[in-house]
């Protein structure tokens, strides 16, 4: 009799044991489920940081350089302009030409912020120049300036900039950090060998009030024929575009030119700049709108020098 109830026992403790390690293997199998759906919602997500007005709606890229139907191998000049993230804008397309191991250039003709990286250079070296594309992969070349910042390089490195065999990317104009602007007088300066404008718009500023989110606000309100202290709405936005004194000001029309409406991951700013783009082409206006979201997030991650290969020799 004992050695009956010994028995069942064991027998029980094995059917616990199974159970449990069945148990054990499909909570491990929902966490497997789990992961790689959440892997997929994120891709699903991540292709959405990069969208493009298409026939009255917006439609997914996987980066901005097809969005904008850049062929990468092309050594374009492109000018940024406007405000709320040239410089990440100019990151990002850096690191999608390195992705395809292509170096890229990066100079102002104005001022941007000079960053204690490897691949800045504020001194007149063409070997040092040549050094940093190759071993980097890119550079970002201007001459010294004060407050931490960089200006635009002597004429002479200038010139022997845009000579290079590769895409060279130029910030054109500030913004004292604001979402928006109106341009000065005289800006944004192009240089000559520009062959596309990309001119951003921040939809932070959406909701705020335009004193504070808009560089040269009193002339903005002028523009838009409201209050500084009013907020800022989708149509002021759209309005802006399509002014004269805030879309391709001083543009060759043989000039390619985009709008770019940055920051629409932010809560109900993908809804705003959805209403930009249809007041936009209600007016006609005709040149490509982009709409990207968290661009620090997927593109200005600092990537190794070290084991990312070699880039192309240009």
């Amino acid at each position: 009799m004992i050695r009956i109830r010994c028995a069942a026992i064991i027998m029980k403790k094995k059917a616990m044991t199974v159970a449990g390690h069945m148990k054990d293997a499909d909570i491990t199998a929902a966490n497997r489920r789990k992961a790689v759906n959440g892997r997929k919602t994120m891709q699903r997500e991540e292709k959405k940081i990069v969208e493009k007005w298409e026939k009255g709606r917006l439609c997914p890229f996987p980066g901005i350089l097809e969005a904008l139907g850049v062929c990468p191998d092309a050594a374009e000049r492109i000018s940024v302009a406007g405000a709320g993230g040239k410089t990440s804008l100019i990151k990002a397309l850096v690191e999608e030409y390195n992705a395809r191991n292509i170096p890229a250039a990066v100079t102002t003709t104005t001022h941007m912020y000079a960053e204690e990286k490897p691949y800045f250079l504020l001194e007149p070296s063409e070997e040092k120049m040549i050094q940093i594309l190759n071993r980097e992969g890119k550079i970002f070349l201007g001459k010294k300036a004060e407050a931490g910042k960089m200006q635009m390089p002597d004429e002479v490195w200038m010139e022997k900039l845009l000579q290079l065999n590769c895409p060279v990317l130029i910030e054109a104009d500030g913004a004292r950090r604001m979402p928006i602007k109106v341009p000065g007088e005289k800006e944004p300066v192009f240089r000559k060998e520009t062959g596309r404008i990309l001119y951003v718009y921040g939809m932070d500023a959406i909701g705020r009030p335009l004193e504070e989110v808009c560089f040269r606000a009193e002339e903005a309100a002028r523009i838009l024929e409201k209050e500084m202290t009013e907020p800022v709405l989708p149509r002021d936005i759209a309005r802006l575009a399509m002014h004269q004194r805030g879309r391709a000001k001083g543009v060759n029309k043989a000039v390619k030119y985009a709008l770019i409406l940055n920051k629409t991951d932010l809560p109900g700013k993908k809804e705003a700049a959805r209403e930009i783009c249809e007041i936009l082409q209600e007016c006609g206006y005709e040149n490509p709108i982009l709409c990207l979201g968290n661009l620090d997030r997927r593109y200005t991650q600092e990537l190794p020098s070290e084991g990312r290969g070699e880039h192309r020799k240009r």
